[in-house]
């Protein structure tokens, strides 16, 4: 066995260190170590990772643990066991800041011939620790910037889609059935980034092919859904505001959208393999919330997987462009809500943008 470590002290919280750490689209910037890194940081996920220390060779890796804020672990090697790598990433929350920890393992009966040929990894996991460490304490400084998960000047998370739902106190101006999101849907359209849709790809691809998939507060279909159709998925697509719904049907003839408020729309009649909810359900109040993880652990057929935006934190904001309230349970409350509709399996990660996602399972 061959083994390589790093530990280090970093002035930062576990969670901001976790947020560099699963943005994969952004370890260019802060790794000098690193040439790129294709896929998502998610849990069962499948990256492709290019080093600097060995230009031109891709090493393909999946995640096998995903323990949000703790430790991820991702494999790679050869078949039958000839040859194992393991790099592991630990997060310890300590009074100041946190300890972080880095191992490299090589093992297999290829192992003794195969590290003879690599180079020497100590200085590179060095310099990743190091780099780590300035990047994390540096988005800790005051001033520094707006959070991975929220944007100082709206005081709300940076929502991949600022998705359409009726219900909650929202001012008598928005009582529409989109709640303010059909006037604004214009603007929506237009600045609409292809952020998570790497994320949601990777997702889609965790479901049997040619599976249904329920799109809560669905849009333009932008990317979204246009990601979902790619990998061969049958959309259901549900939004309350008409201009958006139009948008997709004019991207997607042959799409099945419904033009309703998703807490009771008509499209919890039948099940699905999987449900997707980007930017949805911090919309919503905190009963209809429960109210909707409920419904969608009903209609997902068994081993069915949900995914859903929401911050981690407890928090209350206005949303920047619609201007109504949000509202965020915090990653206990949705736990709980998640095991008590008998959903399971639940991971956590982060993509591009710093939106963190919740993916769970149906029993």
């Amino acid at each position: 066995m061959t083994l390589f470590a790093v530990s280090i002290n970093i002035n930062a919280t576990a969670e901001a260190c976790w947020a560099v750490l699963t943005d994969g689209s952004q370890w260019t910037r802060w790794n000098p170590t690193i040439e790129k890194v294709e896929g998502s940081i998610m849990p069962g996920g499948t990256l492709k990772v290019y080093t600097k220390l060995s230009p031109g060779r891709v090493f393909p890796v999946r995640v096998s643990v995903f323990d949000s804020q703790r430790k991820m672990v991702w494999i790679g090697g050869m078949a039958l066991g000839l040859f194992r790598g393991v790099r592991t990433y630990t997060l310890t929350q300590k009074e100041c800041g946190v300890e972080f920890s880095t191992t490299e393992k090589f093992t297999g009966i290829l192992g003794p011939l195969i590290t003879r040929a690599i180079p020497d990894l100590q200085p590179s996991i060095d310099e990743s620790a190091a780099a780590l460490k300035r990047w994390a304490e540096q988005d800790a400084e005051p001033g520094a910037g707006a959070d991975r998960r929220f944007q100082k000047s709206s005081k709300g998370p940076r929502s991949l889609n600022r998705s359409r739902c009726s219900g909650g106190a929202f001012p008598p101006s928005m009582q529409h059935q989109s709640n303010g999101w059909e006037a604004v849907a214009a603007h929506f359209i237009a600045e609409r980034s292809s952020i998570g849709a790497a994320t949601v790809r990777s997702w889609c691809r965790l479901l049997p092919p040619g599976s249904s998939v329920l799109d809560l507060g669905c849009g333009c279909g932008n990317p979204i859904a246009d990601v979902l159709m790619v990998e061969g998925c049958l959309v259901y697509g549900i939004d309350a505001s008409a201009s958006m719904i139009a948008a997709f049907r004019s991207r997607f003839p042959a799409a099945t959208l419904a033009c309703e408020p998703v807490e009771n729309s008509s499209f919890f009649g039948q099940t699905y393999d999987g449900v997707i909810a980007i930017g949805l359900l911090f919309l919503l109040p905190a009963e209809l919330q429960r109210l909707l993880i409920r419904r969608v652990a009903a209609v997902l057929r068994p081993g069915g997987l949900f995914l859903f935006t929401a911050p981690l934190e407890v928090a209350q904001w206005q949303d920047c462009m619609m201007g109504g309230p949000c509202l965020s349970l915090g990653d206990q409350e949705y736990r709980h809500a998640l095991r008590e509709a008998g959903l399971s399996d639940i991971g956590e990660f982060c993509d591009e943008g710093g939106n963190h996602y919740y993916q769970t399972r149906s029993q």
